[in-house]
């Protein structure tokens, strides 16, 4: 009686992850010591958030890519540096409130690349948002019909990792520029 209140409880505290392992315990953990197991509830706990956040922190990101800084191909006939990505996959620039803004060929990979670095940001625990400038300026066209404007600039304040993609593919109009250099500065 005393499990099934202590394993409601836990489920009450959102530590879901501790009350699976009580309610359903391994037989071989019931051979360690109290201290060995709560240490092994409260890890399998602790993995459980931090991978909850990640899914949280990717599906807030809006990558448009499923990629991975460990998945980059280094061959020989890309010209890309080894250690210029591993200094990109630290995230100091994040840390220096440096943002990701790109431009170049289509087919060049390079919205794999900054989709990696924007997956590896909130693996580390960083908010992220992507952008492709069109869909951005589209965006901001809507937040200013409806007023929201000002809410929408400040919500992308608060976002560590901003990632503008396709920058510079078409001529803007004077407000487009505005707008974009605005966020660009924020």
């Amino acid at each position: 009686m005393l499990n099934k209140q202590t394993i409601e409880k836990l489920k009450d505290m959102k530590l879901k992850a501790m009350a699976q392992i009580l309610s359903e315990p391994n037989p071989a953990d019931l051979e360690l010591s109290f201290e060995e197991r709560l240490g092994l509830m409260v890890e399998k706990e602790w993995i459980a958030k931090k991978n909850s956040k990640i899914k949280r922190l990717l599906k807030k990101a809006t990558l448009s890519l499923n990629a991975c800084v460990e998945d980059i191909e280094y061959s020989s006939n890309r010209t890309i540096d080894k250690q210029s990505i591993h200094e990109l996959a630290s995230c100091d620039f994040i840390d220096k409130s440096l943002n990701i803004i790109t431009t170049g060929k289509i087919g060049s990979e390079k919205t794999y690349l900054i989709c990696a670095f924007g997956s590896n940001a909130c693996r580390k625990g960083y908010t992220v948002k992507y952008y492709r400038i069109p869909e951005l300026l589209l965006e901001i066209q809507d937040a200013k019909a409806h007023n929201q404007y000002s809410r929408f600039m400040r919500g992308l304040q608060h976002i560590r990792l901003l990632i503008l993609d396709d920058i510079g593919l078409k001529s803007y109009f004077l407000e487009e520029s505005r707008d974009i250099l605005e966020i660009a500065q924020s």
